[in-house]
């Protein structure tokens, strides 16, 4: 298939599926001191009221008053008091990684959504939950627990991630694999270096002088040569690849559909990636065919999130739409939709472009 027809395939899927209902959520900002939440058209649907918020996962925010740490709904309720010193973790499958009620740098276990611990703190450091399934580390090795928190893949490995597509790189020694969900060990640790599975490919490395990347599949089969000095994941069947300084898009055969042109370039979402610029330096994104979708006036680019939302830096030039007040010095940013309208911005009162 041509890259043209590769292409068009795509963007038709990647219509199809945006043409379904998104999950609504809602996204934290600031207004003066206090943080609050608006929708993805900028409407208010949280009034700021905290000393500090996290992003919602799972239905739920983390959010900070009076020195202490609790949840919130989508609906502004707390419903888990603020009862934590130490900031907690995101929710995933009902669970989140949190330290004691008292405690700012001790161990972590695991909360579920009414705020009570279903894993007792006991870990130096813990991940999310992917599949019923989560890695821990403790006394200097990794292992995975279920939901209840018994462990079900014993310790024996030296870094480990979450499950992507049933698979889990692992590492043993110095060197990289992947397990399944019984901690089998389906694709040998032969790597020295590797990412994710996703679109069926994962992003592998091996050192020979210099770190060289290329793609296996779900056999451990190299299906796209050791070429690329590094390499990130598949998203909408492209991933960013870089060769040399610059960074293009690659397809799963490994061939060029955008070329290696920019300083940097993230993953796709919402038909669109964040590219960066070797002119300006300045962050804007590209759709399928390497067209410049949304033009290059950010400081700094995030993915677009499961509602089309995707937060940026904002320089002084381009900064439009409503502004909060106060916060004069801060770093300022904003919130893009999936068409690249800035619907709300942080920062001093700035010039339209």
């Amino acid at each position: 298939m041509s890259i043209f027809r590769l292409s068009v395939v795509i963007s038709i899927l990647l219509s199809a599926l945006l043409a379904q209902p998104q999950p609504a959520t809602l996204h934290p900002f600031l207004a003066g001191s206090h943080w609050g939440f608006i929708d993805k058209r900028g409407t208010v649907k949280i009034k700021p009221e905290f000393d500090s918020a996290n992003r919602f996962s799972d239905g739920l925010a983390a959010v900070k008053k009076d020195g202490r740490w609790g949840y919130v709904n989508l609906e502004g309720r707390i419903v888990i008091d603020y009862h934590f010193l130490a900031e907690p973790g995101f929710f995933s499958e009902g669970r989140a990684a949190s330290r004691a009620a008292d405690q700012k740098n001790d161990q972590l276990g695991f909360l579920d959504r009414k705020g009570e611990f279903v894993v007792e703190p006991q870990f130096d450091r813990a991940l999310y939950y992917s599949k019923g399934l989560v890695a821990v580390l403790k006394n200097g090795k990794w292992r995975y627990l279920d939901l209840s928190g018994r462990v079900v893949i014993p310790a024996e490995f030296e870094d480990a991630a979450s499950f992507h597509e049933g698979l889990a790189r692992v590492r043993i020694g110095n060197k990289v694999g992947f397990i399944d969900h019984l901690g089998g060990m389906v694709i040998e640790s032969n790597f020295d270096a590797a990412g994710n599975f996703s679109g069926g490919l994962a992003p592998v490395a091996k050192r020979d002088g210099d770190l060289k990347w290329g793609y296996i599949d779900r056999q451990g089969k190299l299906s796209v040569p050791l070429q690329f000095d590094s390499a990130g994941e598949f998203s909408e069947g492209l991933a960013p690849v870089q060769k040399g300084f610059l960074w293009g898009f690659v397809d799963s055969t490994g061939d060029f559909v955008i070329p290696a042109r920019y300083l940097y370039a993230q993953h796709f979402s919402y038909g669109v990636a964040a590219v960066q610029l070797r002119e300006t330096r300045r962050y804007g994104y590209v759709d399928h065919y390497g067209v410049l979708r949304i033009s290059a006036q950010f400081s700094s680019t995030w993915d677009f999130s499961g509602d089309g939302v995707a937060r940026v830096g904002i320089p002084e030039k381009v900064s439009r739409g409503p502004t909060a007040s106060g916060a004069h010095g801060s770093p300022w940013w904003g919130y893009i939709d999936s068409s690249g309208r800035l619907f709300w911005s942080y920062g001093p009162p700035m010039k339209a472009q």
